[in-house]
């Protein structure tokens, strides 16, 4: 099979999928804007006022030398207006793979399975198989209808690997701000949505932010006893709301040497 008729044939297959999903309505809850779930560009707007660039900072999980990470920073003057309270709404799918509806958290930012729906097949015919297709179903169909709502329902749920059932999810596409905006000036901005390329003895596969990890990436390599230099890529720069990504776009694949 072609490369063409095997990408027609996943185009295909994706959409008799999305047909037979449907989506439940099921009320909305409030979150603080400081909540680690919601990604930076649906809870913050930020204007830069002056713009002096980007860099890496590292720092080790617990004090242990032997896990060390990295987050990126924009550094200049920054206007940000946000919220305190924001309405996400709660819905439940039903169907063939109800999981393709909701956003997973992929790093550090909530991506649809619809825009790597290719990826999100494996996922779940890998977890299927692993589970001789019994533990994702009977959860998806027994126990998700009466589950609550947790805050890492659209990554931390068995239910989205289903081939069939109900899977819950927060649709954080349609969030909606439930108290006054307000704007404060700040010298630098965490970035949570980027991708790195680690270059050294071999270039590695590229590595995405983790919010387990403070927005921060795992510096491949496991011999830190002593001090190392690695060179690392950014391979992917996401978008903010705001015209911040104007300044941010020009540092895809800039390069940084980090000492750790």
């Amino acid at each position: 099979m072609t490369i063409f008729n095997t990408k027609l044939f996943s185009m295909i297959f994706c959409g008799l999928i999305g047909v037979g999903c449907i989506s439940i309505p099921m009320g909305s809850e409030e979150w603080p804007v400081d909540d680690v779930n919601l990604p930076l560009c649906a809870k913050e707007e930020i204007e830069v006022i002056k713009f002096y660039g980007c860099h890496f900072e590292i720092f080790y999980k617990a004090e242990d030398r032997r896990h060390a990470y990295c987050s990126l920073w924009a550094d200049g003057e920054f206007r940000v207006t946000s919220a305190d309270l924001y309405a996400i709404p709660k819905k439940m799918s039903f169907g063939f793979f109800p999981g393709m509806m909701p956003r997973h958290l992929v790093g550090s930012s909530f991506q649809t399975s619809n825009n790597g729906s290719e990826r999100y097949i494996f996922d779940v015919l890998q977890m299927t198989l692993c589970s001789c297709f019994v533990f994702p179903l009977i959860d998806s169909i027994v126990f998700e209808p009466f589950s609550v709502y947790a805050d890492d329902m659209n990554y931390g749920n068995a239910s989205i690997f289903s081939v069939f059932g109900f899977c819950k999810y927060w649709d954080t596409d349609d969030i909606e701000e439930v108290s006054p905006k307000y704007s404060k000036i700040v010298n630098h901005i965490q970035l949570d949505d980027f991708e790195v390329t680690f270059h050294g003895e071999e270039t590695y596969a590229y590595h995405r932010p983790e919010r387990k990890h403070n927005n921060s990436v795992w510096i491949v390599g496991d011999d830190l006893s002593s001090s190392r230099r690695i060179t690392i890529e950014i391979t992917k720069i996401g978008k903010y709301r705001g015209n911040i990504s104007e300044f941010l776009k020009g540092y895809k694949g800039k390069m940084f040497e980090l000492e750790y």
